[in-house]
C-alpha cells in the first residue's frame, strides 16, 4: 500500500511567517505614527503607512466599508484555495511547497491586519530620489517571492511525463 504523501507537514511553517510579520508590525505601530519615517540606508525607509486596498496600494482610495468587506471575503477565498492546494501538493514537491507556504503565510497576515485594523500595515518604502515604490510590509514581501517562486517552477521546470518508445 503507498503511503499518503500530502504536504501538511509543511503547514508547521504558516504560523511563523504570520508571527514574524505581525511582530514587524506591532513594532512598527509602536514607533512610527502615519506618514512619520525612519531613514535606513539611502533608497530604503520605514514610513508607516494603511493600506486599504490591495496589493501594491490599488483601490486604496476606495475606503467604503462594501469594498473592505469584498476584499476581505476574496482575500479569505484565496487563502483557503491556497491551503487546499497546498494539502494536495506531494511533500516531495518542495519548490511549490515552499512557494505555497510563503503565500499562504503572507496572506494570513495581512487578512490579520484586516480584520483587527480594517486595513493593512505597510512600512517598507523603497525609493530612488522622489520615485517611490509601493509602501509594502513582510507579509507582501512573502507573497511576491512565493508567486515568482511559484511562476519559476511551473514555467521552468520539466513537466515529467513518460517517455515512449518508437
Amino acid at each position: 500500500m503507498k503511503e499518503k504523501t500530502t504536504s501538511l507537514r509543511w503547514f508547521i511553517w504558516v504560523p511563523f511567517l504570520v508571527l514574524l510579520d505581525q511582530l514587524t508590525k506591532s513594532w512598527i505601530l509602536k514607533t512610527l505614527s502615519v506618514g512619520e519615517t525612519i531613514p535606513l540606508v539611502p533608497g530604503l525607509r520605514l514610513t508607516l503607512a494603511h493600506n486599504y486596498g490591495i496589493a501594491f496600494g490599488m483601490f486604496n482610495n476606495d475606503n467604503l466599508l462594501i469594498t473592505r468587506f469584498i476584499l476581505l471575503g476574496i482575500a479569505i477565498a484565496i487563502t483557503i484555495f491556497i491551503s487546499v492546494w497546498l494539502y494536495k501538493t506531494p511533500r516531495t514537491d518542495k519548490w511549490v511547497c515552499s512557494a505555497l507556504v510563503l503565500i499562504l503565510g503572507g496572506a494570513l497576515g495581512n487578512i490579520i491586519d484586516r480584520f483587527m485594523h480594517g486595513h493593512v500595515i505597510d512600512f517598507i518604502d523603497c525609493y530612488y530620489k522622489n520615485w517611490h515604490w509601493w509602501t509594502f510590509n513582510i507579509a507582501d514581501s512573502f507573497i511576491t517571492v512565493g508567486a515568482i517562486l511559484l511562476l519559476k517552477t511551473i514555467i521552468f521546470e520539466e513537466k515529467k511525463s513518460p517517455k515512449v518508445k518508437a
